[in-house]
């Protein structure tokens, strides 16, 4: 990965879905926002309106930093061997191989995979980690 951070499509947004954005009048970025729903299915990611929302995403003032060895850490994986571009990580029974967002995930015995595929982010990670039965330590 060249960059650390991306832009996301609106369509990668659901509830819960982790992201940043640059606040012009602080000048910086603003972190640790989750998409949110206020009222009847209006959404509201930021404390604007949805079109300000749709404004910031059109000009790249919205992002989301790629998966890394820190994200899958705070989930509860130790880190076992490799580098912060391939990496094995553990927590109790489960096991990660990551190699630069493609993740093999699974317990114990690797043939018996709950997981295979690209993670862009921590939000869909820790929704792929839900869903098949992760929780954590």
């Amino acid at each position: 990965m060249k960059d650390k951070y991306y832009t996301p499509s609106i369509e990668e947004f659901y509830v819960g879905f982790g992201y940043e954005y640059f606040e012009e009048a602080e000048n910086e970025w603003i972190d640790k926002c989750e998409f949110r729903v206020r009222g009847k299915g209006i959404y509201f990611p930021t404390d604007g309106s949805d079109e300000v929302f749709r404004i910031l995403l059109s000009n790249n003032h919205i992002r989301v930093k790629y998966l890394d060895r820190d994200d899958i850490e705070s989930l509860g994986f130790e880190h076992t061997e490799g580098s912060d571009k391939f990496a094995w990580f553990k927590s109790g029974k489960w096991v990660m191989q990551f190699n630069n967002g493609h993740c093999h995930i699974h317990t114990g015995n690797e043939m018996l995979r709950h997981f295979s595929g690209y993670i862009k982010n921590k939000s869909e990670l820790k929704k792929i980690l839900k869903m098949i039965g992760y929780e954590g330590n």
